[in-house]
Order: C-alpha cells, then sequence, then structure tokens
C-alpha cells in the first residue's frame, strides 16, 4: 500500500510541475489543484479496484507449499495396543460419536494399532506439528463445518501420513442441514427460512465478489455437499475408499495416493470453464453454466468406477449435479455459454460432444483419431440418434464423422441439424 501511495503522489507532484512551468498553459492556481486533485482521485479509485480484485480472487493469499517427497513408510512398526488402551480409545469414540461410529471405524481402520492417532481438532497447526509418518491413520471425529481452511487441514494430513496411509473424517452435509431446517418450522415458513439459509450460506460464499469475505467472516460455520468433501480429498492427494452415512453425519475414509495438487484459491461462481479435448487432440476452455457442486471435477473417474454408466453415457445416479443444475441440464441453459467456444472458432453449431480426459479414454483408437481431426460442436449426433450405451454412441459419432469425411462438414452438419431437431420437437429430446 505504501508504494502505491508513493506511486500516486509522484504522479501528483510531476502533473503540478508540468502545469507550473508549461508558459502555454494559463490557468488559475484554482484549476490546477482540481485537476491534480482529480488525478490523485482517479489513481486512488483504481489503486482500490486492483486491490479489491486481488483481495476477491485470492492473490495475496499465500497457498501451502506442497513439496516433494520420495516413497515413505511409517517411522515405527505396528504394536498392538494393550486392551486398556483400546477400551480408553473406544470410549473416547463412542463419547464423542455413537457406538454405531466405533464400529464403523473399527471395521475399517486399523484401530488396534500403535500407528494409529485418534482426536478431535478443528486446528490444522494440531497436525503440522505432528511428526511426518509417525503415523499411518488419522481419525479426527472433530466435524469438518468446524475446520477454518479444509484445503490446509487435508494438505497437513496428507504431508504427515506415510505412503498409503489412512484418513478418517466427518461432516454434516448440505441435504442433511435443510432437511433439519425443514423439519424445524411450519410448512412455507421452513421454506422462507431455508431460502435465507440458502442465499446467505450457499450462494454468497460462491461468488467472486462476495467468496473471500463471506470466509472470513464464517470460518468456522461451513455448509458443504458430499460432492465438495469428496472433491477436495481428491484435489488434495486422497483417494476414497469407503463413504457412509450414521445418524445425521456423513463418515469418509481416504487413502493417501499422492501429493495434493498445487492450491489455489478456488471461487465457483455460475460460470466455469471446463477442459475438453479439441481439435488436433488440443484441450480448449468450454464455457458452460456451473450445474455440479464445487470440486466436482475431481470426481470424475470416482464417478464412473463406483457408480458406472446410464443409457446415454452419462453417469448413473450423478450426485454431483445440483437440484438447481438439473433443471438447467433439462433445458440446455447450461450450455448457453458455448456460444462463446463458438465465435472464438474452439466449436461450432453441430459436431461430436466436447468430453473431458477421462471419457475420451474410454473411446476406441480409431474413434478418438477421427474425433481429433474435427471441431467438437455444440449439439451433438446423440440427439439425431439417441444412442443409450457407450457402444451406441460411438457407433452414432463413428457415422457422422464418416460422413463428414465423406460428404463434406457443412452438408453433414445441415442434416444433422434437421435430425436434432425433429428430435428435441417431436420426440421431447432433453439433456441430462
Amino acid at each position: 500500500m505504501l508504494k502505491e501511495l508513493l506511486f500516486v503522489t509522484l504522479i501528483t507532484l510531476a502533473i503540478s510541475v508540468v502545469l507550473v512551468l508549461t508558459p502555454h498553459i494559463k490557468a488559475s492556481p484554482y484549476v490546477m489543484i482540481t485537476v491534480t486533485i482529480l488525478v490523485t482521485v482517479a489513481c486512488l479509485i483504481s489503486i482500490g479496484i486492483q486491490r479489491a480484485m486481488r483481495y476477491a480472487t485470492g492473490e495475496d493469499i499465500e497457498m501451502p507449499i506442497i513439496e516433494e517427497r520420495e516413497n515413505a513408510a511409517p517411522l515405527f512398526k505396528h504394536r498392538e495396543l494393550t486392551t486398556q488402551k483400546y477400551e480408553s480409545i473406544k470410549a473416547e469414540i463412542e463419547n464423542k460419536t455413537s457406538t454405531k461410529v466405533f464400529n464403523f471405524i473399527q471395521q475399517n481402520t486399523p484401530l488396534n494399532s500403535s500407528n494409529t492417532l485418534v482426536l478431535s481438532t478443528s486446528d490444522t497447526f494440531n497436525i503440522s506439528s505432528l511428526v511426518s509418518y509417525r503415523y499411518s491413520c488419522f481419525i479426527n471425529l472433530k466435524p469438518l463445518n468446524s475446520v477454518p481452511l479444509i484445503n490446509n487441514m487435508f494438505c497437513a494430513v496428507n504431508t504427515k501420513l506415510p505412503d498409503n496411509g489412512l484418513y478418517v473424517c466427518c461432516f454434516k452435509t448440505q441435504d442433511e442441514i435443510k432437511k433439519q431446517i425443514l423439519s424445524k418450522y411450519p410448512k412455507v415458513i421452513n421454506h422462507i427460512v431455508y431460502t435465507n439459509f440458502f442465499l446467505w450460506r450457499r450462494v454468497l460464499p460462491k461468488t467472486i465478489f462476495t467468496g473471500r469475505l463471506y470466509q472470513n467472516l464464517n470460518k468456522k460455520d461451513g455448509v458443504f455437499s458430499k460432492t465438495e468433501i469428496l472433491g477436495r480429498l481428491y484435489y488434495c492427494g486422497f483417494e476414497v475408499i469407503k463413504e457412509q452415512k450414521i445418524d445425521n453425519m456423513q463418515y469418509v475414509i481416504a487413502q493417501r495416493i499422492r501429493q495434493p495438487e498445487k492450491q489455489s484459491f478456488k471461487i465457483y461462481g455460475p460460470l466455469i470453464t471446463l477442459n475438453r479435448i479439441g481439435k488436433k487432440g488440443k484441450f480448449i476452455k468450454v464455457y458452460k453454466m456451473r450445474t455440479m457442486h464445487p470440486y466436482s471435477e475431481y470426481l470424475q473417474t470416482y464417478m464412473i468406477n463406483t457408480y458406472g454408466l446410464q443409457d446415454g453415457g452419462k453417469i448413473k445416479n450423478d450426485i454431483r449435479v445440483s437440484t438447481l443444475g438439473k433443471f438447467m441440464r433439462k433445458y440446455w441453459l447450461d450450455e448457453l455459454p458455448m456460444f462463446i467456444n463458438i465465435f472464438k472458432g474452439d466449436m461450432k453449431l453441430v459436431g461430436v460432444r466436447p468430453i473431458s480426459k477421462q471419457y475420451f479414454s474410454l473411446y476406441s483408437n480409431e474413434l478418438q483419431q477421427m474425433r481429433t481431426q474435427h471441431k467438437p460442436g455444440m449439439f451433438p449426433p446423440f440427439y439425431a440418434d439417441l444412442p443409450k450405451t457407450l457402444e451406441q454412441i460411438q457407433a452414432s459419432e463413428m457415422r457422422y464423422l464418416t460422413m463428414c469425411n465423406k460428404k463434406g462438414t457443412l452438408i453433414t452438419d445441415i442434416y444433422y441439424l434437421m435430425l436434432i431437431l425433429k428430435n428435441i420437437i417431436f420426440k421431447r429430446a432433453r439433456s441430462n
């Protein structure tokens, strides 16, 4: 700030000197003073806007630095706990949670090991101060809703765990909180209360202008979807191996599999860009309205492996899609920003769907090669053929691309556009 004020002062002095020394300028001292003040105010406003944008986008935040490490094994060999120690840990878990939670943890973690640490903390320092690789399993009974910076906590755990170490965490989901609010108040009133809650606790934290300020004012009052927490775990180098709802809390067991990704301050606004494979195999930024919960982009492989694909090639029971997102997808509202890609020349109106690297890997080598010869499109041949399985989707795209190569892209796109409009209007084909 001092440098910026000094810069403004120097500009003001320079303007004053120029006005005084220039013989052709015959302005009264009042005019000179007014011009100088206006320039100064304009500079200060510009500096204020720049600082506000830096604050909003988190450019001034010092993100945790994750140092590369070699393969790391636990410092000490596993020893089985004494009966007295084990009973003490059991009592601690049951007192802070329940017997159901104890049984879940006991069945899925080495709870009777000397390399397992049970704690209840929302302070990342309590994790960072531990000796690295001393424990191969962390069990934190404190809900993540009370942790100020969850990613910092996850990164700290990742750093302290040896390879393939386990981490158990818990949190109350957004859906559970919604259920509690709706059941607490009479009808009509409960929806008014929840709407206010949603705007204050879910919308404000996700906009670029209010997200940072909200996080600073509500450091220990977080509201998260299950998708967001699972996505954050993957972002921070974990793999989810088991998750279960017990009573009104969601418990997750994750395994450290790699270094955390390079940390950055993330604000998930309504407009997002997605990395998709375009012509010549180059990645393009595809613009869409956000229909998924934050950090959903890190769960692509997990969702495919866990839930599989439904008819049409989309993921079954996709928990990543929000309620509003389902409505937007049904009427293609989420795809309207793709016109930006069309204007930029990355995409065209009709063409194969722009897909992620994970989906692209599921396609045959022949189709992968043909796909990269053409620009992706906003309206894919899917809506012309309405295929159900992944194999049928590939066959549909192969027919479209083959026709492009034989009859030309323009004729093919006009033909397919007619088929697509027919299915949309008469067969009520919809995005999902």
